[in-house]
């Protein structure tokens, strides 16, 4: 197991996955209406010329993927503001992103929003926050949605992604990363979370896997046994920060690592549009 800190919180790279493009085509067609912000791509200063139209300079540089494609990439917008409700639910994947990605909507969990959850408690209070981001309180964000995919891992079993987009206070977010980043090493060793239907014990590692997009990522797994009428088992959490935007992939049963299909291409196709929906 690494722990050292360099490989447990990583600062942001350039997307490097080859199918960070199916974002772009999931914000040309996705079928949530709630409103979205960001920056027009290729806006120039009005009442002047483009010196692009005008071959007076060259096109502008964006970032760079992995893949051909004849479309411009979109230009990422500055968020101004954390995210809304309406702004979160509409940069989650839709309908048009999944046979690409290898996931599918589940019907029975669309774009569902913040409610009142309160965490399970723990016998050891420097792990609640791996509880809490179970009920998506960790940090106490401002707003909070979250949509279920299902799909197939690479040996054919079934396998369901939690996405969950949620914006925090300015500055709020970075901290919270790095609290898990603190008590990672710590809570490797089982502790013990008391669910409504009895005691579970919870251990945590870290994935050193997981692909680095977005401005951080911190990513673990976490072992969960002694479920009554239960085998022990496995959900793996990947958080990726744009800005003040978290976008959280929890994904399960089973030990498959991050950077490999399907979940790799739904990871960097929804941080792509994030960026692009939201702005980082």
């Amino acid at each position: 197991m690494h722990t050292a800190a360099a490989n447990l919180r990583r600062l942001a790279v350039l997307p490097v996955l080859g199918l960070v493009l199916v974002g772009t085509a999931a914000c040309d067609s996705g079928d949530d209406k709630a409103a979205t912000s960001g920056g027009t791509p290729g806006a120039t200063v009005a009442g002047q010329p483009d010196p692009v139209a005008t071959g007076s300079a060259p096109p502008p540089r964006s970032e760079p993927t992995q893949g051909a494609t004849n479309k411009a990439p979109a230009t990422v917008p500055k968020a101004t503001a954390p995210a809304t409700t309406a702004q979160l639910t509409g940069a989650l994947l839709d309908k048009s992103a999944m046979p690409l990605a290898g996931f599918q909507i589940d019907g029975t969990d669309s774009a569902k929003g913040k409610d009142a959850q309160t965490a399970a408690p723990t016998d050891r209070p420097d792990c609640a926050v791996f509880t809490q981001e179970f009920t998506h309180t960790a940090g106490d964000p401002l707003a909070w949605v979250r949509r279920g995919y299902a799909g197939r891992s690479a040996a054919g079993s079934p396998t369901e992604m939690g996405v969950t987009l949620s914006s925090y206070k300015s500055g709020t977010a970075t901290t919270l990363l790095a609290s898990f980043d603190k008590a990672m090493a710590g809570c490797a060793a089982p502790f013990t979370v008391t669910q409504s239907a009895g005691p579970e014990k919870w251990a945590v590692t870290p994935l050193d896997s997981a692909p680095m997009l977005g401005d951080e990522t911190v990513a673990y797994r976490v072992a969960v046994s002694g479920v009554q009428g239960a085998q022990p088992f496995a959900r793996n959490v990947v958080l990726i920060r744009v800005g003040d935007t978290v976008a959280e992939f929890m994904y399960g049963p089973g030990t498959d690592q991050p950077d490999t299909t399907p979940y790799a291409p739904l990871i960097a196709a929804q941080v792509q549009k994030v960026k692009l929906q939201i702005g980082r």
